[in-house]
């Protein structure tokens, strides 16, 4: 029953902000979600905090395998000079 509510619910029928994470990551989703988090207020944080690390694996496996200069670096991922050399100090060459 539950799944034939939730296939014919459409964002619409929600009201801000719900509408808006509805429209997102769907109904279904949404409703998966608020499964898990049980009502609980969760922080979601903003995208940059999201790719941060991945951008970090990424410069740090291009500055080990020689690919670029921290310079060079820098300029790719649009980030200080100072903040590449940050993410790559201590970084032994395999």
């Amino acid at each position: 029953m539950i799944d034939e509510l939730l296939r014919e619910s459409t964002p619409e029928m929600f009201s801000e902000p719900y509408r808006k994470y509805a429209e997102v990551i769907g109904v279904k989703n949404l409703y998966n979600l608020s499964k898990v988090t049980k009502g609980e207020r969760i922080y979601i944080p903003k995208p940059s905090n999201i790719i941060r690390p991945l951008v970090k694996l990424r410069i740090v496996e291009d500055h080990r395998q020689g690919n670029a200069t921290l310079e060079q670096l820098a300029e790719k991922y649009d980030l200080s000079l100072q903040t590449v050399w940050r993410y790559c100090k201590g970084i032994k060459d395999s």
